[in-house]
Formats: structure tokens, sequence, C-alpha cells
């Protein structure tokens, strides 16, 4: 039993973390970028800044939700704090000032474009160094 434990406390950090990024699914289709869409992507110092706030706060919720996942005892315990988490990610990223749809446009661009991804984590690097 622990070790089905483990590996569904495994899923859900992998799953939160997966599911970061793909917010949207629900709430609106999402379309794969083009390279010309990636590579013309732009974004300002603010929307780094609440990319940057939103991705600690589903970092944070998912080692909050690894202790709770892993003290369930059924199958239905666990999907409920699924569930619970994927309205808490929607909120955490909505509540920096992006839309679920901008957080996952960014995180898709951070993917497939090295310039953004080093942008992001440029300004990650810079707000530990000031903080």
């Amino acid at each position: 039993m622990s070790h089905m434990r483990t590996i569904l406390s495994t899923a859900l950090a992998a799953s939160l973390t997966a599911a970061a990024p793909v917010l949207a699914q629900d709430t609106a289709p999402a379309a794969a970028p083009s390279d010309t869409a990636t590579r013309t992507f732009e974004l300002t110092d603010e929307q780094v800044a609440d990319f940057l706030d939103a991705a600690r706060g589903i970092n944070a919720l998912t080692q909050a939700l690894q202790a709770e996942f892993e003290a369930a005892e059924s199958d239905a315990e666990r999907q409920a704090i699924q569930q619970d988490a994927q309205t808490q990610l929607t909120e955490i990223v909505t509540d920096t000032g992006l839309t679920v749809v901008e957080y996952n446009a960014i995180a898709n661009a951070a993917r497939t474009n090295e310039r953004i991804a080093n942008r992001i984590r440029n300004a990650a690097m810079a707000e530990q160094g000031a903080g």
C-alpha cells in the first residue's frame, strides 16, 4: 500500500506540475503555436513578473498538496484533491493579473523559444538576487 501511495503522490506532483501550463484546456481550445508565432511572441516586464509569481504559487501549491494527497485514504479523496487543485491553480494564475490563456501562452513560448526562456530565467535570478 505504501508503494501505491508513493506512486500516486508522485503522479499528483507530476500532474500538478504538468497541469500548470495547460490550465486552459477546460476554458479555451489551445492552438499549437507556429514557429513564427513563438519567434514574434513579446512579453512585457510586468507579464514576466506575473508569470514568475504564478509559477511560484503553483510550486507552493504542489508542495502543500503533496502531503494531503499522500494522506488521502481513497481514490475518491485523491480525485477531490486533484479537482480542488485545478481550481486553486486557476486562481493562482488569475490572482497575478494574467489570464489562464496568457499564462499558457507564456509557458508554451518559454518551452519553444530560448530567448523567452532566458528572459524568464534571468528575471527569476534577478528577483532572487534582490530578495
